[in-house]
């Protein structure tokens, strides 16, 4: 079960106002708090975001072991160099594990154990500092989208990126062996000791210790280069339901 009403009226808010704060239909939005129609995944993340939690936080804890996402012990657990660094999550995540296969996705798209790995960390299209702690993480599924080839995939959160990349959508990674040579066209998913962002980036033509950061509805800003822990170029965009 979901804990989308207790969270709310802990946080003192109607379901009117929470309605208004997502953009997301009364009716539907009723049905989701009442655990009447499964939620599909962008949904959840902007009820998350509107009450200012995790979506882990919005899940009950569960005793439901089969329901939980089972490792691709085929494609994904033989070399750790094919895991991209990811940070931690937090300490509910065994809750939402199980959710996974309750939320709805959109035709042609299947969490399954045969595709990229899942991570439900989400990803700032803004400036939002936060995830302190670096870990490796374990996926919660593997999300498989026919002519898609991506290592991994996250969920997104922010607005500094549309109209091309919104929040609730998920982003799909491949590595990237050199960054010697970036190109400035591409966009790229940049971890660093406090932040996870998606920006396109090319050199600072004032130091070459530095990159500029660019998206679409944010100010330019550089960063040291070894501050960035890990750079993966973004594949593939778009939303789950």
């Amino acid at each position: 079960m979901l804990k989308i009403k207790q969270i709310r009226e802990g946080k003192k808010l109607t379901q009117d106002e929470l309605v208004a704060l997502t953009g997301i239909p009364k009716r539907s939005y009723v049905s989701y708090e009442n655990g009447q129609t499964d939620i599909p995944l962008s949904k959840l993340q902007n009820i998350a975001i509107a009450l200012n939690v995790s979506i882990s936080e919005l899940v009950e804890e569960t005793k439901c072991k089969e329901n939980v996402l089972k490792k691709n012990e085929d494609k994904n657990e033989d070399k750790n160099e094919d895991k991209p660094n990811v940070k931690k999550m937090s300490s509910n995540e065994d809750n939402f594990i199980p959710m996974l296969n309750r939320l709805k996705f959109a035709e042609g798209i299947d969490i399954s154990n045969s595709g990229a790995p899942f991570y439900p960390l989400p990803v700032t299209a803004g400036d939002n500092a936060q995830f302190l702690e670096v870990q490796e993480e374990k996926p919660t599924g593997y999300i498989s989208i026919p002519g898609v080839y991506c290592r991994a995939f996250f969920p997104v959160v922010g607005f500094s990126f549309e109209p091309h990349i919104k929040a609730g959508d998920i982003i799909g990674i491949d590595f990237v062996d050199r960054w010697e040579r970036l190109d400035p066209d591409a966009i790229y998913f940049i971890i660093t000791q406090d932040q996870r962002m998606i920006k396109r980036l090319v050199d600072d033509p004032e130091n070459p210790d530095k990159l500029i950061c660019i998206s679409p509805n944010f100010r330019e800003f550089s960063i040291w280069k070894e501050e960035i822990r890990a750079i993966h170029k973004v594949v593939f965009y778009g939303r789950l339901a």
